[in-house]
């Protein structure tokens, strides 16, 4: 074994890296050990992926109250009919995250009518 690389004890370099990261995982001996770590990585990886996803779309939809839908596809470089998909999505799930407001008085009951 060489000074490079360690058993279980060694210390992974900040994930900010994710180069060296790689660099490091390549030469973990145990194969096992590499796999394992790699799914882990890749979950987490995963997992941003997904959030940097929303926080793109959440961009758009916010500069779309702005602009038209058009416009910013132009500059931002992707097609009007994903723009457009993107903002829908994410004003749908804004109106399904936004509590129920009621409004008004409660609806009165017709003459004759009985609750049961």
């Amino acid at each position: 074994m060489t000074d490079e690389t360690e058993d279980e004890g060694q210390e992974t370099p900040p994930r900010r890296d994710t180069e060296a990261f790689l660099q490091w995982l390549e030469k973990v001996p145990d194969p096992v050990q590499r796999y394992s770590l790699a799914t882990s990585e890749l979950q987490k990886h995963q997992e941003t992926v997904q959030r940097l996803s929303s926080l793109r779309a959440e961009a758009l939809a916010d500069a779309s109250e702005e602009d038209s839908i058009s416009a910013l596809a132009r500059r931002l470089g992707v097609s009007r009919q994903r723009a457009h998909q993107l903002v829908t999505e994410t004003r749908s799930k804004r109106k399904k995250d936004k509590p129920a407001v009621t409004r008004g008085a409660p609806a009165k009951r017709q003459k004759g009518k009985k609750d049961n």
